[in-house]
């Protein structure tokens, strides 16, 4: 985790100074479509679940079956729905929209079980990285983002409701008991997404807030101070209107 601290920044660029990029010989493909814009140009434009089919397809060979406890068992799988040699092969009596609206309904619907209580309104994902073979659990999670880490790697708690509603007459206070600890590598924020799923966007550019945000208690000094003698007690962090002035009494933006 890179911090600003005047040395962090500076050993990363150190870094980056020491490497060389080249251009080499081509790799042979082995048969394997390169991962590139351009390999996918041509996929099915007006049928979604076609298009990902076709692109699972391109992708097979690159991007084996793994971590689960028979791969070759996904493989015939898929050759059963026509993804075999690099290509999808549409059977005839598949209703691609149909299978397509029962798959995604499934996969919301697991959203029911798809995580764990941290209580105090708090959730998070009980499987996350590393699926294996539970296709439910793995189609939900790219619904809802991207990519999640493993949990050794990151978390990634969300409150409930995961709405809230900031106007000119509602704000939200978030309440730390004390200071989260933190290993020699951790480190937390506090994220607010919009319906899209995209940041917030703000005058200020801050889209998150934690330990390495110079956060202070009432009395101004730091959360995450220097040395033994740090304060470990409540802190709150406020989230309201941008254009709304915050109270005087407060210290942080």
């Amino acid at each position: 985790m890179v911090k600003n601290n005047g040395t962090d920044l500076a050993h990363v660029q150190q870094l980056i100074n020491t490497c060389k990029l080249s251009k080499g010989p081509p790799h042979p493909s082995n048969g394997v479509a390169p991962f590139s814009f351009d390999v996918y140009r041509n996929l099915s434009a007006s049928n979604f679940a076609y298009s990902v089919l076709e692109a699972t397809a391109l992708t097979q060979k690159a991007v084996p079956p793994f971590n689960v406890p028979d791969p070759e068992s996904v493989v015939e799988e898929l050759r059963a729905a026509g993804i075999s040699d690099g290509r999808y092969l549409h059977p005839h009596s598949v209703n691609l929209t149909s299978v397509g609206n029962e798959a995604t309904a499934a996969a919301e619907n697991y959203s029911m079980s798809a995580f764990k209580d941290l209580n105090n309104g708090w959730i998070t994902y009980k499987i996350q990285g590393l699926w294996g073979s539970n296709y439910l659990a793995r189609s939900y999670t790219f619904i809802q983002a991207l990519e999640v880490l493993l949990p050794t790697e990151a978390l990634y708690p969300t409150h409930l409701p995961a709405r809230i509603n900031v106007s000119s007459t509602q704000s939200y206070l978030y309440t730390f008991s004390s200071r989260p600890p933190l290993g020699i590598t951790g480190y937390w924020s506090l994220t607010l997404y919009n319906l899209t799923d995209g940041l917030v966007s703000n005058p200020e550019n801050i889209y998150s807030v934690g330990d390495r945000s110079n956060l202070t208690y009432p009395d101004g000094s730091l959360v995450y101070g220097s040395g033994d003698n740090q304060n470990d007690e409540m802190f709150q962090i406020l989230v309201q209107s941008q254009g709304v002035p915050p109270p005087s009494n407060w210290t942080q933006k």
